[in-house]
């Protein structure tokens, strides 16, 4: 298999992506007002800062919106040194993220990815500005000059769709300014970690304005130590992305927005073995023996290999003052590119290589009309979008391989190809009615159809001799286990919302909600032309709003219970790991989160998510173990779904006489047992563990110039927060949180 099909992101391209991106700023624009999630800025007066966001398609305070919502503003996002998804693990309740080979892993409430290889679709959707990001390996590229992430919990089947039946993340990005304003930043950090920042926006003319960003970050050192001599380092990492956008006012009651962005990322994290290869792995593949098996977290000797990620897209959005509301059109095109090669038996003999290739290509065009008739609150819309993949996977064994039936020889390699499309339509309408001052129903429901055309191949090359060993032995030059084949598949889902909402007294809300989720099943890519069903969820969700004390505390609280069907996973057998559903299973839990300004200067706020995730009809065998036998796991743990999860923060901001200001804070992230398999051994678990981070930041008293001094991980906890199993080497391989890392950003504002 070529993983170098197509050539990286060229050096043209991204010359003419800086000079559009030149040209914009040197004109910045003015903007459509929007509405930003206020994060915990100097209290005024004392009170809590109110969050103003658009999860529902509508304009809302996040009081009053009938759903488990966390927002997160510009402000805090900067104070808090959030960088990528990552770093939102910690401050959203029941959210848990991790990465292994390229892939993002995000989960909410126990619902999420559990799959690292070939087209596997989230169950988290992740939205840019209201474009949908197709590939799960490109969700933690940073994401720059933000103004708020939105994290839905629960399924969010009627107004986003597809995958969303864990929940959905909105990161909403800056929108042009009406007057000319930028900003730069550098920060340097341990792990020889240098980052890089600017933003310009400002009018072009009395119609047009603009904005433009780009962001640098590069860690020369890794976070994982190798061993081997002569060896270069593990899994340091480089990004860029840069972004332009221009909105044009067309009329008084139009408005076009055009956004353009590009994002490279090189480097990635490498799993580690948990244990020694068993030596019955050792007698298919000998090579496997002698090699150094490090099991020091952090620690590993192999030969390095790549993980680069590509992607550009374009995005026009369109909004019209129509009648009493607001036609919108979001037209988009994204194109993804990943290439990666690593020893994948993770010793220091370099057994088996793994490499892999994708190239996507995504259409997606949505038109919805927003409007408030009287006492009705009204979303009506359709979606379309194309997406098309060519993905290429190669096992490649370096020392051959004993198969069970033949015997590989040295140097022989498997192949996998797969070329799905997929063509995903859907209409839905969202009714929100006040009955009364206080009392509001809520209706809605989405039809969702998506099909699905897969063409797949499969087999064995570089030679094998057949088992049981004939004289002479039986020696062929490879084995097709899949040729060109092709499947269609369709697979379409109503899911509806009802619920009610009742005001108790002035700034405190009651909800109830019953709601579906859905992501389409699909076509196994490592056999031939297996498939699996797609995922349906219903949920039962109760919740209560507050706001306390004139403003200076708000109180949030959510129960709620979900019957899960048809959980995609992977079952291994062998060489073989299929993509195939688990039957049933039941999610319960609570959350509650609150913030407090005991003072004017002083706030406290925490969060707590307690969570019973279990299997309630699912059947496996574990190939890691040394006599695999059908278990029932009726009563296991789902993946990522720890039973107490929570934190905790204190922050302080003191104002001087003479002007500016210092704002610290602490704060301490607690999780219980985390496992990441569906077997429910400790084997397969990360042990409860807590994490604690700081922060200060120093602003002047023109409030242009600022400094913010962070630490992550502050104890230097050891955990891991993914885990693959590796069926050749019989092990489990697990990627390890962040170490500790101290940085420090300078800015300037103008």
């Amino acid at each position: 298999m070529g993983t170098g099909l197509q050539a990286p992101l060229g050096a043209s391209k991204l010359a003419i992506m800086l000079a559009l991106s030149t040209g914009v700023c040197a004109c910045a624009g003015s903007a459509a007002a929007q509405v930003e999630a206020a994060g915990p800025r100097r209290p005024s007066g004392g009170t809590v800062g109110e969050v103003v966001v658009t999860a529902e398609r509508r304009t809302q305070s996040l009081i009053d919106v009938p759903a488990s919502i966390s927002a997160i503003g510009s402000t805090t996002l900067a104070e808090r040194a959030i960088q990528s998804t990552q770093d939102l693990e910690s401050q959203v309740p029941g959210l848990r993220v991790g990465s292994q080979a390229g892939t993002t892993q995000v989960a909410i409430r126990g619902i999420g990815l559990s799959i690292l290889y070939g087209p596997a679709q989230p169950s988290i959707a992740q939205y840019i500005d209201g474009v949908y990001l197709s590939r799960p390996t490109f969700g933690d590229l940073a994401t720059a000059d933000l103004a708020r992430v939105e994290v839905l919990r629960g399924p969010q089947g009627t107004l986003y769709g597809r995958n969303a039946s864990g929940g959905a993340i909105n990161y909403i990005t800056n929108a042009p300014t009406n007057t000319f304003e930028g900003r730069a930043e550098v920060g340097y950090a341990t792990y020889d970690q240098v980052r890089a920042e600017a933003v310009v926006s400002g009018p072009i003319n009395d119609r047009l304005r603009g904005r433009a960003v780009v962001l640098y970050s590069d860690r020369q050192d890794g976070f994982q130590d190798n061993l081997l001599p002569g060896a270069s380092e593990v899994d340091p990492t480089r990004s860029f992305a840069g972004r332009a956008r221009l909105s044009y006012d067309v009329s008084d009651t139009a408005t076009l927005d055009v956004s353009a962005y590009a994002a490279t990322g090189r480097g990635g994290e490498y799993g580690q073995n948990t244990a020694a290869i068993p030596p019955s792995y050792i007698v298919g593949n000998p090579s496997l023996d002698g090699g150094i098996n490090s099991l020091e977290p952090h620690k590993l000797a192999i030969q390095t290999g790549r993980f680069v990620r590509d992607a550009t897209g374009l995005a026009v959005t369109l909004r019209v003052k129509a009648g009493p509301g607001e036609l919108k059109s979001i037209s988009s095109f994204d194109r993804n590119r990943l290439r990666t090669g690593f020893d994948i038996d993770s010793t220091s003999v370099d057994a088996i290589y793994l490499n892999r290739f994708e190239r996507s290509k995504v259409f997606s065009q949505e038109l919805s009309y927003s409007a408030n008739i009287g006492a009705t609150d009204l979303v009506v819309g359709a979606y379309y979008a194309h997406d098309q993949l060519f993905g290429a996977l190669n096992d490649q064994f370096n020392g051959g391989f004993n198969a069970g039936t033949f015997l590989l020889h040295p140097g022989g390699w498997l192949d996998y190809y797969y070329f799905p499309t997929q063509q995903s339509y859907a209409a839905f309408v969202d009714i929100n009615q006040h009955v009364t001052p206080r009392l509001k129903l809520i209706a809605g429901i989405r039809y969702s159809k998506d099909d699905i055309k897969f063409r797949q191949s499969g087999d064995f090359r570089g030679g094998l001799t057949l088992l049981p060993l004939t004289s002479p032995p039986t020696v062929i030059g490879g084995l097709d286990t899949c040729v060109d084949k092709h499947t269609s598949i369709s697979f379409d889902a109503i899911t509806p919302r009802l619920g009610a909402q009742y005001e108790l007294a002035e700034r405190q809300n009651l909800y109830a909600t019953w709601s579906k989720g859905y992501k389409p099943g699909g076509v196994d890519w490592t056999s031939c032309g297996s498939t699996f069903d797609s995922e349906k969820l219903t949920s039962w969700e109760a919740g209560y709003k507050a706001r306390f004390f004139d403003g200076r505390m708000t109180f949030n609280l959510s129960g709620f219970y979900y019957d899960y069907r048809n959980y995609q996973i992977y079952q291994t057998t062998g060489l073989i790991a299929l993509e195939s559903n688990a039957p049933k299973a039941t999610v319960k839990g609570f959350e509650a989160d609150a913030a407090f300004d005991v003072t004017d200067n002083l706030r406290l706020d925490g969060s707590v998510a307690g969570l019973k995730a279990r299997w309630r009809q699912f059947s496996d065998s574990d190939t890691l173990e040394p006599t695999p036998v059908l278990q029932n796991l009726k009563g296991q743990p789902l993946p990522f779904s720890p039973d107490w999860s929570g934190q905790v923060g204190v922050q302080y901001r003191e104002d001087f006489s003479l002007g500016g200001h210092i704002l610290v804070r602490a704060e301490y992230y607690r999780s219980s047992r985390v496992n990441f398999r569906q077997f429910g051994n400790k084997a397969d678990s990360q042990p409860a563990y807590g994490i604690f981070n700081a922060y200060a930041t120093w602003n002047d008293p023109s409030d242009r110039y600022y400094a913010r001094l962070w630490a992550k991980n502050l104890a230097d906890k050891d955990y891991f927060v993914t885990m693959n199993s590796i069926a050749p080497t019989g092990n489990r391989q697990v990627t390890w949180g962040p170490r500790r890392q101290v940085g420090l950003d300078l800015g300037v504002k103008f």
